[in-house]
C-alpha cells in the first residue's frame, strides 16, 4: 500500500463519524480527486466505505485481511515497521531472510494471506491457507562477547611502574622524579587516562542490550510465549505450550514458531522468527484433522487477524528487549506454567534418537530435562515431544 493510502486508511479507521473530503484532502496535501481515487482502490480491496457528497466518507466494514491499511494503525511500537504484505507467498521466512541479508532493519515484518511453501521445524510442510496468521519478524540481537568489560585500562592506574615508563612527558624533565612539575605532569596523565577509560566503558554501557551466546537458542521459546500471551490478551483464552515452541489448544496444535539464525562463532547476523497460527481456519487436510485446531474452532467465533498481529508484536517487542538484557530466566516461570507436557510421560524423537520418560523441568537455557525409566536424567536441546495418551501429573 502506498504511504498516502496508509494515511487515508488511518484517518478512516480512527474517525468517529464521517470524514470530510475537503478536510482529509487538506490534511493529506492532495486534491479531493486523489482522495476519491484511493477510496475506490480500497473498495476494490474489500473495504466497505460509504461516500456522501455532503458528509464525506465513512468506513463501514473492514475485511479480514492483513492489509497494511488495517495492520499499521494498530501497531504501537517499532516491530512491524517496515511491513511487507503479500497475498500469496511461498514462505514468509524465506522472504524475510532475503530482506535481512540485504540489510533490512530489526523489526521488519513479512506477512502473507497464504503460504504455498510454509514449513515448520525439521523442514516439514506447514498447511498455510487463507485465514491463518503467517508472518516472519527480522531480529538482530547483539551477542555479548566474553570479557567485554576489559576495556577498562589498568595500566594508567598502576603506580608501581616508573614515571619514565608510565608518563613519558613528565620524564622529559630531568628532575621529573623529584620536581613539582614532574608530579603535576604525572597526575595530569593519570586523570587523562582515567577519563579515556571511563569514556570507553560508557560507550559499552550505551550500546544496545546484548544477549549471551548460550541464550540465543531460547529465542524460539520466547517468541512462542509472546504469541500465546498475545492471544490471551486479545481473546481471553489461555493456550498451552508444548516444548519447545508448539501452541496447543484443547490438546491439539494451533500453531508453532520457527526461528532461523544466520550466525558465526560470536556474531549473530540476524534471526528470523516465523510464526504460524491457525486463526479463522475450520477445515484441515484429512491427515491433520485429528491433530490440528484453530482459534475459531476453539472460540466458535472469528478473530480480527490484524488486531491479533498488532497485540502479538507489541507483546513480543517488550519481551524481546528484556530477553536481550536478562536472558530467558525472567520468562521461565510463565513458560513452564503453560507447558502441557511438564510432569507428563512423553516420547521425544531427537533427530532419530528416541527417548521415553517423564518431563521433569525446562532449564533457563531452554533445554528439556527428561527423567528416564532407569532413574537417570538427560538434557535435550531439541526434539519432537509426544505426550503419552492418558498421562497425568
Amino acid at each position: 500500500m502506498q504511504p498516502l493510502r496508509e494515511r487515508l486508511m488511518t484517518r478512516l479507521l480512527t474517525a468517529k463519524g464521517y470524514l470530510s473530503g475537503t478536510e482529509v484532502s487538506q490534511d493529506l496535501g492532495v486534491s479531493r480527486e486523489a482522495v476519491w481515487k484511493h477510496i475506490r482502490a480500497l473498495r476494490r480491496e474489500g473495504f466497505v466505505i460509504s461516500a456522501s457528497p455532503r458528509k464525506g466518507y465513512l468506513l463501514l466494514d473492514v475485511p479480514d485481511v492483513l492489509h497494511p491499511g488495517v495492520v499499521l494503525p494498530s501497531l504501537t511500537g517499532a516491530f512491524g515497521r517496515p511491513y511487507h504484505y503479500h497475498g500469496v507467498l511461498s514462505s514468509t521466512n524465506d522472504r524475510a531472510k532475503e530482506l535481512a541479508h540485504a540489510g533490512a532493519v530489526e523489526g521488519t515484518v513479512v506477512a502473507a494471506e497464504e503460504q504455498t511453501g510454509g514449513r515448520g521445524r525439521r523442514g516439514r510442510l506447514w498447511h498455510s491457507p487463507h485465514g491463518g496468521l503467517w508472518f516472519s519478524l527480522i531480529l538482530r540481537p547483539t551477542v555479548a562477547l566474553q570479557n567485554t568489560l576489559t576495556l577498562v585500562e589498568r595500566q594508567p592506574c598502576d603506580f608501581r611502574q616508573s614515571n619514565s615508563e608510565k608518563f613519558p612527558e613528565a620524564a622529559k624533565n630531568k628532575h621529573s622524579a623529584e620536581s613539582e612539575a614532574g608530579r603535576r605532569g604525572a597526575y595530569t596523565e593519570v586523570r587523562e587516562h582515567r577519563t579515556a577509560s571511563l569514556t570507553k566503558l560508557g560507550a559499552v554501557l550505551q550500546q544496545p542490550p546484548t544477549v549471551s551466546p548460550a541464550e540465543i537458542h531460547t529465542l524460539s521459546l520466547l517468541v512462542s510465549l509472546a504469541v500465546v500471551q498475545g492471544v490471551e490478551e486479545l481473546l481471553g483464552i489461555r493456550p498451552d505450550l508444548k516444548w519447545p515452541n508448539d501452541i496447543i489448544l484443547d490438546g491439539r496444535k494451533a500453531g508453532g514458531v520457527l526461528v532461523e539464525i544466520s550466525a558465526e562463532a560470536e556474531q549473530v547476523h540476524y534471526a528470523v522468527a516465523g510464526v504460524g497460527l491457525n486463526v479463522n481456519i475450520t477445515f484441515f487436510p484429512e491427515e491433520l484433522e485429528a491433530f490440528a485446531t484453530s482459534l475459531k474452532i476453539y472460540t466458535e467465533k472469528e478473530t480480527c487477524r490484524a488486531r491479533l498481529l498488532g497485540v502479538i508484536l507489541k507483546t513480543l517487542e517488550n519481551s524481546y528487549f528484556r530477553w536481550c538484557r536478562e536472558g530467558f530466566a525472567p520468562f521461565l516461570k510463565d513458560y513452564k506454567e503453560r507447558l502441557c507436557c511438564l510432569e507428563k510421560e512423553v516420547v521425544v524423537d531427537d533427530a532419530g534418537r528416541v527417548f521415553g520418560g517423564v518431563v521433569l523441568d525446562v532449564e533457563a537455557g531452554g533445554r528439556l530435562v527428561l527423567g528416564l525409566p532407569d532413574g537417570k536424567t538427560i538434557h535435550l536441546s531439541g526434539g519432537e515431544v509426544t505426550v503419552r495418551e492418558g498421562s497425568g501429573p
